[in-house]
């Protein structure tokens, strides 16, 4: 097969893709962006079966490999290296340098920073925030809402629960377990969970339970002195 040829899946309906055949990333930047609202970068590689659906950015020099999964109005930085078969959800925005190693899940309207490095089939829930310069180690779980400090480091299957918190620079250890509502400064070995969130999830669970509403409450964010905040691109 000639090499210059392109096959990826495109959205033809809400729910419903096909195969769609481009002779080079010079046709499929311009139909993308005629027919789907996607807007492809310079010097990017998409890989054979990717699936790109309608309202995605793609960023400069980035590489989506096969069978990768970009829903609906993502947004990739530049220079971003998506592995196979990972899968990014609606409304996610993934920052410049960043890598997202194969068979990853990023969820719906995730936040990854800047140079972060997501190690391969890792799972990151809805509406999380990963500072920039964080890493996430191999088979790692972050659940709904929680917020990482830039520079924080995550060990390999290490599961962090919902609206997690940690500082920037934090590390938490390989194999480790983080209570839903906590909070981390440093280490894993340093934290506290937030007792007041706990009630508030069991009442709004049991509320849910009796056919009522649940109000959530905003998520969690990290504090941080005027000299540690970034505000250039994704970095959190």
């Amino acid at each position: 097969m000639d090499e210059s040829i392109r096959v990826i899946y495109v959205q033809t309906d809400r729910d419903k893709y096909t195969l769609a055949r481009f002779h080079g990333m010079d046709e499929m930047r311009e139909r993308m962006a005629a027919e789907h609202r996607v807007r492809i970068g310079r010097n990017v590689d998409i890989g054979r079966e990717a699936l790109i659906a309608d309202g995605v950015t793609i960023g400069d020099n980035t590489v989506i490999e096969r069978e990768a999964t970009i829903e609906n109005d993502a947004r990739i930085g530049r220079n971003v290296r998506i592995g196979r078969d990972a899968f990014i959800d609606k409304a996610s925005r993934i920052g410049d340098g960043t890598t997202i190693g194969e068979k990853t899940e990023i969820g719906r309207g995730v936040t990854v920073g800047d140079i972060v490095r997501i190690a391969a089939e890792c799972v990151v829930h809805d509406r999380v925030n990963i500072g920039w310069s964080s890493q996430l180690g191999e088979k790692s779980k972050i659940r709904e809402e929680s917020v990482l400090g830039h520079h924080t480091v995550v060990g390999r299957e290490a599961h962090l629960g919902r609206m997690v918190q940690t500082a920037p620079g934090t590390t938490v250890g390989s194999h480790r377990s983080v209570l839903s509502f906590s909070r981390i400064a440093g280490t894993d070995r340093n934290l506290y969970q937030d007792k007041d969130l706990v009630k508030h999830y069991a009442r709004t669970d049991w509320a849910a339970s009796m056919g009522g509403e649940r109000k959530l409450p905003e998520a969690p964010r990290v504090q941080e002195t005027p000299e540690q905040s970034v505000s250039r691109g994704f970095r959190l």
